[in-house]
């Protein structure tokens, strides 16, 4: 990555892609839309990590895509946390 610019428009790309796929799969196969969202967000994790190794303090700014990039992964770890205590509504 030679700009910060580039890190930051592939991380956005892959944020709206972890949030995204999840809410276009089909309802029956929502266990592979999970997976992939987990997978998008790891990508999105590791390319944060290299941003703030390269860019130091600047590459805060990859944590715009935080909320899109981690909203499914934490979603599921919420309701599993939920289904596991039995205390859903």
């Amino acid at each position: 990555m030679k700009s910060l610019g580039t890190a930051f428009a592939i991380s956005i790309l892959i944020a709206i892609a972890a949030v995204g796929v999840p809410l276009m799969a089909p309802e029956h196969n929502w266990e592979l839309a999970t997976v992939m969202s987990l997978i998008l967000a790891t990508v999105w994790t590791i390319l944060l990590l290299v941003t703030l190794i390269r860019f130091k303090w600047r590459g805060l700014w990859l944590l715009v895509g935080a909320p899109l990039a981690l909203y499914i992964p934490l979603l599921g770890v919420f309701f599993e946390a939920c289904y596991r205590s039995h205390s859903c509504p």
